[in-house]
This record gives C-alpha cells, sequence and structure tokens, in this order.
C-alpha cells in the first residue's frame, strides 16, 4: 500500500504534546519575518514546472512522477530541491508536490523583491489548496529573520503561518536587528 500524505486539514492540527504558535498574536512579526508573504510572483503560476535530476519513474496509471538524485523544480521564482521528489498531477497539472530527504529546501521571491528561503526534512506543497507545509527540522529565514520548529505550516492564500514544537525542541523566532528587511 502506498503512503499517502496528510491531508490539508491535518496540517493545522496540534499533534500530541506538541504546543503550537500562531502568529494571529504576532502579525507585526509575521510581517517583518515574512515581508511580504511566502508567496511567489504571481507570475510564476503561469510559468512552466521545469525539473532536473539523475532519475525519474513516471506511473502513467496514476499520474505520479518521482524523480530521483539531485533533484531540482523550478516554476518562475519558485525553487524546490532534494534527493527524492514526487510530483502528483491530475489531468496533466500539479496538485501536490512531496520532497523527501535531506537537506531539502525551498526559496521563493515574493512580489517586492524579497527572497525567502525555507529547508526542512520532509516538504508538501499543493498548489491547489495553496498549503506548503515544513515538516522535521523547519526552518523558515528571510531577511535576518529566522523561524524555525518541527512542523511549520503556511496557508498561502490566508497569509497564515503556524509553527509547532517537537517532543524535544521548542519553536523559536530569531530577529537580526542590524539587517533592513528588504522593500523597506
Amino acid at each position: 500500500m502506498a503512503a499517502t500524505s496528510p491531508s490539508p486539514n491535518e496540517y493545522t492540527k496540534p499533534h500530541g504534546h506538541r504546543l503550537a504558535l500562531t502568529f494571529a498574536l504576532a502579525a507585526l512579526l509575521l510581517g517583518s519575518l515574512l515581508s511580504g508573504g511566502v508567496h511567489a510572483l504571481e507570475s510564476d503560476a503561469q510559468q512552466p514546472i521545469e525539473v532536473e535530476a539523475d532519475s525519474t519513474e513516471f506511473d502513467n496509471q496514476t499520474q505520479r512522477h518521482t524523480l530521483y538524485g539531485d533533484v531540482e523544480v523550478r516554476q518562475g521564482t519558485m525553487k524546490i530541491t532534494g534527493d527524492r521528489i514526487t510530483l502528483q498531477l491530475a489531468n496533466g497539472k500539479l496538485v501536490e508536490l512531496n520532497a523527501q530527504g535531506t537537506p531539502l529546501t525551498f526559496q521563493v521571491q515574493d512580489d517586492i523583491g524579497t527572497v525567502v528561503r525555507a529547508e526542512a526534512n520532509q516538504i508538501i506543497y499543493k498548489p491547489g489548496d495553496a498549503i506548503l507545509a515544513l515538516l522535521g527540522d523547519a526552518r523558515l529565514l528571510s531577511d535576518g529573520r529566522e523561524l524555525s520548529g518541527e512542523r511549520i505550516d503556511y496557508d498561502i492564500a490566508k497569509a497564515n503561518v503556524q509553527a509547532l514544537s517537537g517532543d524535544t525542541t521548542r519553536v523559536r523566532v530569531t530577529i537580526d536587528p542590524t539587517v533592513q528587511p528588504s522593500g523597506n
């Protein structure tokens, strides 16, 4: 039986005794951390998806494309790299990207030119639902600011970020006052 990724509702549920830090109370921090949000340029969604890897498998029946070895997926300014990335397609369109292995990276440029980077042990991106989940040793970095936790969930459409701690780790926010945010 094939492993399935968590449903979108599972992205926002606290697991076990993990504590959630919701940024509704820290909107100012979120704004300064993300400098406009972790969303790609609007034109990115209209760009073709380009993929490079050492090897690939495509199952035409399930429309699942699995890429292995030094994988790089690009769409406009968005770039995801990792050892193994699975693209789930429906009618030729990407419905889910699931990246596993370390190191995994995600990078995107927002509409004011700020580059936002992320790292995690697993990255799940669902463009149709506008959801990005960073799982396992997750870090989100931009303009001298860093958010880290066991899990970071980002609802791109709502510009809502939630970070969760792990069994032995806590959510951590770092702001470097010597770095001037982009766009200011």
